[in-house]
Formats: C-alpha cells, sequence, structure tokens
C-alpha cells in the first residue's frame, strides 16, 4: 500500500471521528454544560494525554512553538464558533456548513499563497459543492445566528489545514502539532470558564440535584445522565481530540491542503447521518446530497490513482512566487 494512500486513510479516520461529535457535543451544551468549560477540560485532557509522547523530543516542541501559534489560534476559533453555533442550530447543519472548509481552502490556497489548483481538480470541487447544497436543501430553511457562526467555523477549519501544510513545510514535528493545538483550545478556554465562573461544580457531585445536568437528553438512544455527558466528554478528549489532531498531522504529510479538504467532506457526512439516525430526519433530497458527494470523492480518489504521479508535500505555487514571509 501506497503510504499516500495510508495517509489518506488517516485523514478519513480524522474526518469519521470528527463527525460523529456533532450530536453528542450538541446534547452535552444543551443539557447545560458550559462550552468554555467543555472545549477546555476536553483539549487539556488531549493535551495531558500525548504530554508523555511529547517529552521525548521536548527540546524539538518547544522550537516549534511560535511556527504552531496561527494553527493554534485557527482551531481555537473553529471550536469556539462550532460549538456556540450548536445552541442555534441542528446537528446536521453544523456538520454540513463545516464541511464547507473543502470550497475555502483551495480560495483561501490561492488568496493568501498562490497556491495552483491540481488538474480536474475544480470540476470535482464543483460536483462536490453541488452535492452540499442538496445536502443542506430544506424548503424552511434560514440562516440563524448558528449557521452563521458555523460559517466562520468553515473558514477557520480551511485556515487550519493550509496552516499545517505550511509547517510540515517547515519540518514542524507531529507531535508539536498535536500538542500545541490541544493547548491552544484547552487554555483560553478554560480561562475564560474560570473568569466567567461556568464550572459544573455540582454536576461531580452525585445525586446532586442542583447538577446542570437537571434534565435527561436523549442522545442515540441512551439518556444524557451526568455519568453519560463526562463520558463524552472523555471520549471527544481521547479520540476526535488526540487521536483525531495526530491522524490529521501524520494524514497532511503527503497529501495536499485541497484534496484534505475534499477528504473532510466525510465530516458533515456522517454527522449528518448520525443526527438522522438520532432524529429520524432523512429527506430524500438530502441523501441524494450525500450521495453526490461520496461520488466526488470516489472519482477523486480514481483520478489521483490513474494519474500514477507522486503526491508533492505542499501545494505547488504560482510563477509568482510565495506572498507569505
Amino acid at each position: 500500500m501506497r503510504l499516500s494512500t495510508v495517509h489518506s486513510l488517516l485523514l478519513v479516520l480524522a474526518a469519521l471521528l470528527w463527525g460523529s461529535t456533532f450530536v453528542m457535543v450538541q446534547a452535552a451544551i444543551q443539557s447545560g454544560l458550559p462550552v468554555s468549560f467543555f472545549l477546555g477540560a476536553r483539549y487539556l485532557l488531549a493535551a495531558l494525554v500525548v504530554l508523555p509522547w511529547v517529552l521525548r523530543v521536548r527540546r524539538q516542541v518547544l522550537r516549534d512553538f511560535l511556527p504552531v501559534l496561527p494553527i493554534g489560534l485557527a482551531i481555537l476559533a473553529a471550536n469556539l464558533l462550532q460549538t456556540f453555533g450548536l445552541h442555534w442550530t441542528t446537528a446536521a447543519n453544523s456538520a454540513f456548513i463545516t464541511g464547507l472548509n473543502f470550497v475555502f481552502t483551495p480560495i483561501l490556497g490561492w488568496l493568501f499563497w498562490r497556491t495552483r489548483l491540481e488538474p480536474g481538480f475544480g470540476r470535482i470541487l464543483v460536483l462536490a459543492f453541488a452535492g452540499f447544497f442538496l445536502l443542506c436543501w430544506n424548503e424552511g430553511m434560514r440562516l440563524n445566528p448558528g449557521d452563521i457562526l458555523t460559517l466562520f467555523c468553515a473558514i477557520a477549519v480551511a485556515l487550519q489545514i493550509l496552516w499545517i501544510d505550511r509547517a510540515h513545510a517547515r519540518g514542524v514535528r507531529v507531535e508539536s502539532l498535536v500538542l500545541y493545538q490541544s493547548l491552544w483550545v484547552g487554555v483560553p478556554a478554560m480561562g475564560l470558564a474560570l473568569a466567567f465562573g461556568d464550572l459544573p461544580v455540582n454536576s461531580l457531585l452525585p445525586g446532586d440535584s442542583g447538577s446542570v445536568f437537571v434534565d435527561a437528553v436523549a442522545v442515540s438512544g441512551f439518556s444524557m445522565i451526568p455519568g453519560e455527558a463526562w463520558l463524552v466528554l472523555v471520549f471527544t478528549a481521547l479520540a476526535c481530540s488526540a487521536l483525531a489532531f495526530w491522524a490529521q498531522a501524520v494524514g497532511q504529510r503527503t497529501v495536499t491542503p485541497a484534496r484534505v479538504a475534499l477528504i473532510f467532506t466525510l465530516e458533515p457526512l456522517s454527522g449528518a447521518l448520525l443526527d438522522y439516525s438520532v432524529h429520524g430526519v432523512a429527506p430524500v433530497i438530502n441523501l441524494i446530497g450525500g450521495g453526490i458527494v461520496l461520488l466526488a470523492l470516489v472519482l477523486d480518489w480514481f483520478q489521483r490513482q490513474r494519474a500514477g504521479s507522486p503526491v508533492p508535500l505542499v501545494a505547488e505555487p504560482d510563477p509568482a512566487g510565495d506572498c507569505s514571509s
């Protein structure tokens, strides 16, 4: 199996893990768990898990602090915008709109770094965008604050993908990418929780009726009681943060940002399917849209295999040159 294929599969794993979070995170925050505390606890736990791995190469990781800074700020913005957005929008809409990062990635890559799109990628991009349009189609669909916040989240995710690509070109270690992304979300988010008193202290006490989890929230067939709420936090920390960050950091070594963004369309697709399975909403037109997105992914995959050319580490710049420092 080619190395690029392995890396693509790691990116698929990351997308599916992130897609699994929409319904669970929405249920957790709508039940009363403060957004800032949830994000802070989730990402600080992820950082703690990878710390022993990082200590083996601590000198190199310290050197990588500044190159990873913009990536950390992008992932912090993405998580705050997406999680706050889930207060007002559905899990499926959040998943679909976040997935629009695959449209913004090549646009921002060209705008800031004059990166060249790969041959034939534009047609696949149009096909995938048409699929997303059908996925989001709803006769009564109106933009609400949650949709708008999530749209900006998609832009932040696109910037994260592009900056990770450039970090690899500068020799930044995978350990640095995983640790600093976790810390750059966890520390500011927990700081906000401490500053505004958003700490669910009562929910740590078993049997306390003053817990923020007063009402049970149904999540995929089980009730969101305090025990399950903490399990959601642990799952998202270990699988959807630490493991997914590692999979993305390794996967982007040989996969260009435009293709990373296209692979990440699996995140909203899986998130929407999970939302439909929980809430029983599955409009035919949305399913057709999902099928078109999958078709775009398959066509992109076969085009890449047929070309048989090596995938560059970073997108090839235009002759005009790189406009970044």
